[in-house]
């Protein structure tokens, strides 16, 4: 058999059982509640016929059975099988089931030691009654009666009904399955909490007032439009470049670049030593600059001389040294002999010239009038309402995130259109980096680019490609402001923006 049908087999037994137990528990209650002694020929003859009892003659001798059992313990005895019968049922006292042995040998000691606390108080007024009313001769049954007469009494009437009171509730922490120390431990945190309970309560208001300003904070930011940087957010401007942009009367000029200073007529001339020389500023050790010229020039004689060459060409004479750093130079000569050998002279040194840089005079540059005009009635292909729709669109497609945005600039070039928005404090721009496919698909856009942030600024640029590309004429650039105020020393016109 496998363990799934062996399980099944167990759980209906346990139905069986626990079915049997609760019709027992309802028959005998029935049969207590319903108790005649009148229907018992042993206490008269005849005995009422038909009997009194709801379950009959049967149910008169079980319920007189039980109260000379136990007196008016029995009366426990139906709430105790209704339990284990539950138990194996429902599953509700499942530690009943689980431990059944122990779980009926606690209900037995539990039984007795109520019958014995029972005969202990067998000679009231009340006892009398009970007595006659169960047709008993004890109110704790003869299972109360035999374990003190024949021991019990030893203890005395106090340890009697110590020992009693303790087995009783033993009996009662293990079929109720109560634990007291979880009970003490439940108080005492309790009575610890109603200690802390003012510092704790004011802590509670405390943090909520903190949490309650943090929303207002964030509220009055919100309200207020403050960027990432703390700062306003400035207002949107939308700026299209590929429509002619307005021109001042500069533009129209006959030059399209930056001015260049007028340079004077000059042929290339050679430069000499001494214009070459530069000029001195300080002096270098103990001797001045000019000492050190001539002894320059002393030594350049010198070599002349020696090698009988014609007086050369102004040459460009060497950084100036002091005379005490410049090695010594030794006299040319023929041949020099050294331990017998003979060294061939020195080579002779050809002289340097530099010519200076061609310069042209009374240069102009040509007129913009050779480039081709832009279209003056080119229009634009979206306005400026639905540029900004666009970017109210990514707004909401944003905030469907949690991530608070505001406008800022919209510039539209001849191929791509970015749309600034500046993030609201706190907010991390790996999350808006991260929406790249969201925000391509709520603006139905192949791709789009995002700058996070722009450089040299707080916000956030998204550039999305534009549907119809626009034709950049060279002669629009020219006339731009950007170019003519350009610093540069060598401008390049590459495009728009």
């Amino acid at each position: 058999m496998s363990r799934k049908s062996a399980s099944g087999a167990a759980d209906g037994f346990s139905d069986v059982i626990g079915l049997a137990l609760l019709a027992a528990a309802l028959l005998l209650l029935v049969a207590q509640l319903s108790f005649d002694p009148y229907d018992l020929a042993s206490v008269r003859v005849p005995p009422n016929k038909p009997a009194h009892n709801w379950i009959g003659p049967v149910g008169a001798w079980l319920a007189h059975a039980s109260f000379l059992l136990l007196g008016v313990a029995a009366y426990l005895l139906p709430l105790l099988l209704a339990a284990f019968g539950v138990a194996h049922l429902f599953g509700w006292f499942r530690h009943l089931r689980d431990r059944a042995g122990w779980s009926v040998f606690w209900a037995v000691v539990g039984l007795m030691a109520l019958t014995g606390l029972l005969h202990l108080a067998d000679g009231t007024a009340l006892a009398a009654h009970w007595r006659q009313r169960l047709s008993a001769p004890f109110i704790g049954g003869w299972l109360g009666y035999l374990p003190y007469e024949y021991g019990g009494w030893m203890l005395g009437n106090v340890g009697a009904v110590i020992v009693y009171a303790a087995l009783y509730f033993i009996s009662l922490v293990f079929l109720t399955n109560f634990r007291p120390s979880e009970l003490l431990a439940r108080r005492r945190a309790a009575a610890s909490e109603d200690a802390l309970a003012p510092e704790e309560a004011a802590l509670e208001r405390r943090a909520r007032e903190l949490e309650k300003k943090a929303r207002e904070l964030q509220e009055e930011v919100k309200r207020s439009g403050l960027g990432p940087d703390l700062k306003p957010v400035p207002a949107p401007q939308i700026r299209d470049l590929t429509v002619p942009q307005p021109r001042t009367a500069t533009a129209a000029g006959p030059a399209a670049g930056p001015a260049a200073p007028p340079v004077a007529d000059a042929s290339p001339a050679p430069v000499t030593a001494k214009e070459t020389e530069p000029a001195p500023t300080r002096e270098h050790g103990p001797a001045a600059t000019a000492d050190v010229l001539g002894t320059k020039a002393e030594a350049v004689q010198a070599q002349a001389r020696a090698a009988e060459e014609k007086p050369a060409a102004p040459a460009v004479a060497e950084p100036a040294r002091p005379a005490e750093t410049k090695p010594a130079e030794a006299k040319p000569a023929e041949q020099v002999n050294i331990y017998g050998l003979g060294v061939p002279k020195p080579k002779k040194r050809k002289p340097l010239t530099v010519a200076a840089a061609p310069t042209i005079g009374n240069y102009q540059l040509p007129p913009l009038d050779f480039l081709q005009p832009p279209d003056s009635t080119a229009r634009p292909t979206e306005t400026k309402e639905e540029l900004l729709a666009n970017a109210r669109l990514m707004q909401q497609t944003l905030a469907q995130f949690d991530i608070e945005v505001s406008l800022g600039d919209i510039t539209k070039g001849p191929t791509i259109t970015r749309y600034e928005l500046h993030p609201a404090p706190g907010v991390k721009l790996e999350r808006i980096t991260a929406l790249n496919n969201n925000l391509a698909a709520a603006l139905k856009a192949e791709r789009i680019h995002i700058l996070a942030p722009i450089p040299g600024k707080s916000s956030v640029g998204i550039e999305v490609p534009n549907r119809a590309k626009a034709i950049v004429v060279m002669r629009d650039l020219f006339e731009s402001e950007e170019w003519r105020n350009s610093k540069a020393r060598i401008p390049i016109a590459l495009g728009k923006d």
